[in-house]
């Protein structure tokens, strides 16, 4: 049996009824509490990653543990994550520092191309840039990359005082101008690197608006919300706080993906991961997994009975030197891949559930 994609009826039993207002209005309002044993010890898990796989000299850890080359997407994570462990107790403030410097000196190497950007990937040992430098002319698939690791900057500069100084130096060599006006651009097919920007308008938006870059999000989607990633919700929420609108869409998303596992038994985390085999005949991609990354972002988020299942679903993907990013859920095999994106968003995700968001802007 093929697994099945969130149906209409899904769509609507996830309609924002009363008692579905109360649920998300609970959920979302919960103050933030000390972490359990079991959270501190996947917490440690996902810190694994970033304390056994940095380039000792660059501070850049892989995109995949596979790998020498790290996005700046997850490079932007990778901040996200030292911030997250250092505040958590993983890692001393002075090693936290250390590691946020290096990063951010070696951003500083980066050759900006012609539109005064850096390559969208980056060596983790040599700094080389791939692709070359220049080739933000066209396209806005981009546009999440960088917002991504705008993201990251602002919030290593909220935190530590002496990385504010280089992060505003790597910010003026940047023409960030350029790159807003690139988003009016025809989008690319997204990648498993490069998430779509349809996907994250609303969080471009919102990071863009921090360095008050002129970006502004779109209307609120309608049904098509449903089908989308989580990544957007959970990341918005986590990094900088609820936005009312926000509440709407994720609540959407949430409820519609509980509904289907109420039909059905499927549990469903939808996210944009890097997976380590093509899929079955017939089967989507997208439905066809549970991301770990997706089931701490769901729990932080919305701490209710259908999220714990599924941190409960994907805790056996624990490994040493970091979390699995998830399973294929018609064989229950695990997707066999260690990425910085999946570790770094667990961090974020307790970090949320015991201090609240990184950078809480408010509504």
């Amino acid at each position: 049996m093929l697994v099945q994609a969130i149906t209409p009826a899904d769509q609507a039993a996830a309609n924002l009824t009363t008692r579905a207002r109360r649920l998300l209005w609970r959920a979302a309002k919960r103050v933030p509490r000390p972490l359990s044993a079991p959270e501190r010890q996947f917490a440690r898990t996902a810190w694994a990653y970033f304390a056994t796989g940095a380039d000792s000299c660059t501070g850049l850890s892989p995109v995949i543990s596979k790998s020498n080359r790290v996005t700046l997407y997850a490079l932007g994570g990778t901040l996200l994550a030292i911030t997250a462990a250092n505040r958590l107790g993983l890692i001393e403030t002075a090693a936290a520092t250390d590691r946020i410097l290096r990063i951010v000196h070696s951003l500083a190497q980066l050759p900006p191309g012609q539109d005064h950007l850096p390559g969208l990937a980056v060596d983790c040992a040599s700094l080389t840039v791939y692709p070359p430098a220049g080739h933000l002319q066209t396209g806005m698939s981009e546009g999440p990359t960088l917002m991504r690791l705008l993201a990251g900057l602002v919030i290593v500069a909220h935190h530590y005082r002496q990385a504010r100084e280089p992060v505003a130096g790597i910010l003026a060599r940047w023409n960030l101008s350029r790159m807003i006006k690139n988003q009016r651009s025809q989008p690319t097919a997204p990648t498993a690197l490069r998430p779509p920007e349809t996907e994250f308008a609303h969080y471009m938006a919102r990071v863009a608006a921090l360095l008050n870059l002129p970006w502004r999000a779109p209307a609120a989607r309608g049904a098509t919300a449903y089908l989308g990633t989580a990544d957007q919700f959970y990341l918005e929420t986590v990094e900088f706080g609820w936005h009312p609108e926000l509440l709407w869409q994720a609540g959407s998303a949430f409820l519609s993906q509980r509904a289907r596992f109420l039909r059905d038994g499927h549990l469903t985390s939808l996210g944009f991961d890097i997976i380590d085999r093509a899929p079955n005949a017939g089967e989507a991609p997208r439905f066809a997994r549970v991301s770990t990354k997706v089931a701490f972002g769901w729990h932080a988020i919305f701490p209710t009975p259908y999220a714990q299942k599924l941190v409960d679903a994907v805790s056996p993907l624990a490994r040493p030197k970091g979390w699995l990013a998830g399973y294929f859920t018609r064989t229950g095999q695990p997707n066999d891949i260690l990425s910085l994106s999946t570790n770094a968003e667990v961090l974020e995700a307790l970090h949320y559930r015991a201090h609240g968001p990184l950078f809480p802007t408010g509504t």
